[in-house]
């Protein structure tokens, strides 16, 4: 027997160990347990520096972390497996229980443990790298809980339902958001059913509506093929790509519908209805639930009710019957009133105006530079006086927002320019004003094509933090935006700007993982063959550290709101001043 097959001198020689974590705190904690246990410690911080490892120090064992930047532990595994010589090195992947189910087998880890948070969890990691060693060779396994179950804050539906199916998984989702609980069957990875409880629909319905909301949290109970075989499936939902891409376009979609439906809680029927009109079948369906009731109609009790349309589809409905004269969000609205709807301002500000005398009539481009000037100098009132002088005028609310809001922020920027970059007026002020125009004005133009393109925002995993000043002022000049929200994953990223064809991402960062992430991101983007997709950033780190912006990825550094939309258009290569 050779000294390599002797079980004792494997005890007696120093075993080196690479350890492959991002995150230096538990990066520090798996080095000094594994010393302490006798092992010669090598680390790296992601893939990259993980290979060059490997292929100069040629570690006994790695321990590698699944979700990364810059290559993630899949992406490492895969080109270790790739060479001969590292074919058979023992490989441990650790991450949440989530991932732990799906990664290992498929992908070739030996391994594949939680992540180790706390003592006990540690100590089970050190067990079971010693009887990998001491085993020889091993099957790929997992160790996980019976019953896969996780946190929908971290691994996105859509990403949960794709891994289901590339594993052609057997058994039943159970996913819960808030009270609305939704079970998804899948039998050898195809979707054959979803139903939404209480709701009671099912279906397509039912799976765009899940799609709606993020986070929640979900449990998979594995089943065999067999006893799956008497349930039938769904056509719709075979192609679960493209049912996805789908349900995620529509969300999408609805978002910006729902916001042209103020007052949507509850809807009533007006008491002097228009004369009789083409309808659509659905349109016809839903004025007849009014009918039936008698009496106001909440808009998720008509959603539910309307079975055999989606959620998008339904609400399209109510929008016409809206846009018809049928349906008000008030209940003592009249026919009479209808005239008040159409146009871009609210109801107690138009009581206010007929008190008034009218304004003296002025030629537009007189309006336009008052407009400006009243912008600038964050005068509310003014604001809204040019405005209905604008109406009074003839001008339209799309004239309103495309010739004059747009003349006022082209003539901010030249003006934040000629002072070196800094904002006559300031930020909270300006957007108080733009927040108020454009509480008016967007409702009547969430719906249509936007001005300039669409982009996609969001803060990375990680990130929080509010980005409201930051969509105001990207909609009032003319931009349609996507707004994600904070802690958003890679993939999340990538389906949005998919599914919206938007034109430029723009991330908002507060720490240095946050410019990991956007690195992350920017090689995901090139991956699916969209190196053209410019991504900007900004955000309080990057100001503090704006060195750090090189290892972002990103194509511009923005220092403010009024900044995004300056590099927007720098990126997009748009010039506002021919727009306006």
């Amino acid at each position: 027997m050779t000294q390599q097959e002797n079980p004792q001198s494997i005890q007696e020689q120093t075993l080196r160990i690479l350890l492959v974590v991002d995150e230096p705190q538990l990066l520090s904690r798996l080095e000094s347990s594994f010393e302490q246990h006798g092992y010669d410690v090598e680390t790296a911080q992601d893939g990259r520096a993980a290979l060059w490892s490997i292929r100069q120090k040629q570690p006994d064992v790695v321990i590698c972390d699944y979700l990364m930047p810059y290559m993630d532990g899949g992406e490492l595994l895969s080109k270790v497996r790739s060479h001969e010589r590292f074919r058979s090195l023992p490989f441990v992947m650790i991450g949440a229980p989530e991932e732990a189910v799906f990664g290992s087998a498929q992908e070739g880890a030996d391994l594949f443990l939680p992540k180790p948070r706390d003592p006990e969890s540690l100590a089970d990691l050190l067990a079971h790298v010693q009887a990998l060693i001491e085993g020889g060779t091993h099957e790929p396994k997992v160790v996980a809980e019976p019953g896969l179950k996780g946190d929908l804050a971290h691994l996105s539906l859509p990403d949960l339902m794709q891994v289901l199916h590339q594993n052609r998984r057997s058994g039943r989702l159970e996913v819960h958001q808030g009270k609305q609980r939704y079970v998804f069957v899948l039998r050898e990875g195809v979707l054959l059913e979803v139903r939404a409880y209480p709701a009671g629909i099912r279906g397509e319905k039912a799976l765009f509506r899940a799609l709606q909301k993020e986070g929640g949290d979900f449990l998979f109970h594995s089943e065999s093929a067999e006893e799956l075989a008497e349930i039938g499936g769904d056509a719709a939902l075979a192609q679960l790509e493209f049912a996805l891409m789908e349900g995620i376009r529509q969300r999408d979609e609805y978002e910006l519908l729902l916001k042209r439906l103020p007052g949507r809680d509850v809807l009533f029927l007006r008491t002097e209805k228009p004369s009789s009109m083409d309808l659509s079948e659905l349109a016809q369906s839903s004025l007849q639930v009014f009918q039936k009731t008698g009496e106001g109609v909440s808009l998720r009790f008509l959603l539910d009710k309307l079975e055999g349309a989606t959620d998008l589809a339904v609400l399209g409905s109510l929008l016409t019957l809206r846009d018809e004269g049928y349906l008000t969000a008030k209940a003592s609205e009249v026919a009479s009133s209808g005239a008040l709807e159409a146009l871009p301002v609210d109801l107690e500000l138009l009581v206010d105006a007929r008190r008034r005398p009218a304004p003296r009539r002025q030629k537009q481009p007189l309006l336009l530079e008052d407009f400006a000037q009243a912008l600038i100098a964050c005068d509310e009132a003014r604001v809204v006086q040019v405005i209905e002088a604008a109406f009074h005028e003839g001008a339209s609310a799309e004239s309103i927002y495309r010739k004059m809001l747009g003349s006022g922020i082209w003539r901010i920027l030249q003006g934040a320019a000629a002072h070196g970059g800094t904002l006559p007026p300031p930020l909270p002020a300006l957007h108080g004003v733009l927040r108020m125009v454009m509480e008016r004005l967007w409702p009547f133009f969430a719906g249509r094509p936007p001005i300039h393109g669409m982009i996609v925002l969001g803060r990375p995993v990680g990130e929080s933090g509010s980005s409201e000043m930051l969509v105001d002022f990207l909609r009032a000049a003319g931009f349609g935006v996507i707004d994600l929200g904070s802690r958003v994953t890679p993939s999340r990223f990538l389906e949005a700007t998919l599914s919206s064809g938007a034109s430029l991402l723009c991330l908002m960062l507060r720490t240095e993982a946050g410019v990991q992430m956007t690195y992350y991101i920017r090689q995901l983007l090139d991956r699916q063959g969209m190196q053209k997709i410019p991504i900007l950033v900004g955000g309080p780190f990057l100001s503090r550290f704006p060195d750090q912006f090189r290892f972002t990825g990103a194509d511009a550094l923005a220092d403010d709101a009024l900044d995004v939309i300056r590099k927007t258009c720098q990126l997009l290569d748009i010039s506002m001043e021919e727009t306006v």
